[in-house]
Formats: structure tokens, sequence, C-alpha cells
């Protein structure tokens, strides 16, 4: 597909190129699907692209949406967790991995003190499932203003500093 190529070429504004394209009505909700989880594990951040209510727009029109192909919507609540600065607590990528969220915490530790974070997500905030081939279970995708309460596990870890020379 030609948008796919678009998305490809100009990484890091992949994002915005399939928003545009679909507010521009260039593409349906159908086209959306194979589009969306390419674009979304391509950026390393695509909420801070669009923001999340342009993502959950797009992934609401898609419909629910999973890698591997064929998972299964969530009939009940899910916990999850999110390695994350305080003041990105509540955004769209979590996972049920405990663990994976600490790597994520210690990531974003560069930045800002980190902790992880858990909430329990309702179904009907879960707009998908995706798995980058070889790291464990599936990000869990959600539309964070369905999240009632996220709520700090474990300490406050204090920002890292690089040390130059």
């Amino acid at each position: 597909m030609r948008l796919l190529a678009e998305i490809v070429q100009d990484r890091l504004n992949g994002p915005q190129v399939l928003c545009d394209a679909w507010a521009g009505g260039r593409i349906s909700g159908r086209d959306l699907r194979p589009l969306i989880p390419d674009t979304w594990l391509y950026v390393d951040w695509p909420e801070r692209v669009i923001g999340a209510d342009k993502w959950v727009q797009l992934f609401r029109a898609a419909g629910f949406l999973t890698i591997p192909y064929g998972l299964s919507r969530p009939d009940s609540a899910m916990t999850v967790f999110r390695g994350a600065t305080a003041d990105r607590r509540s955004g769209m990528s979590w996972t049920t991995d405990l663990s994976r969220a600490d790597q994520f915490r210690q990531r974003h530790s560069w930045h800002a003190p980190t902790a992880i974070y858990r909430t329990v997500a309702p179904p009907d905030a879960v707009l998908a499932l995706l798995e980058r081939r070889g790291e464990g279970p599936p990000e869990v995708v959600v539309d964070p203003r369905m999240l009632a309460i996220v709520e700090q596990v474990g300490p406050l870890h204090p920002q890292r500093f690089r040390h130059d020379g």
C-alpha cells in the first residue's frame, strides 16, 4: 500500500501521516486496521506525535486490533502496569508484565524520577494487544480517559544522570 510506504519513509511523523490520511478521507476505518499496528509499533513514543485523543479516534474507527492476529478482546477487566514519569502515568501503553513495566521505568529515568504504575483497564478501554516480535507479552493499548484509578506501585526512583567524558 502506498500510504504504508509514506509512513515508513517518514518514520517519526508516520502517525501524523496516518492521521492526516484518515481525517482527509483518503482511507476508511477498515483501511486503518492493517496500518495502525505497524505505525504504532514503528515509533518509540507514538502517543507524543499526535496525542492520545487522535490515537483513540483512529483505534476506535479501526476496531479492536491484535498482533499476533486472532487474539481475543478481553472479556473482563485487566490489571496492567506502566513504567513512567509521574506526568506520563496515564498514557496509552501498558503491559501485563511487571518486569516489562520496570524496564520502561528504567528507560524513562533519564528524563525525570520514575515509578511503576498500576491500573485496572475495563474491557472497553482496551483498544489493542500489540506484540513486538521477541519482546514478550503484547503491549496493552488503552483509552487513558477510561482508566479510573492509576496508582503508584513501589517507590519513586530518582532521575539518572549521564556522565559524559
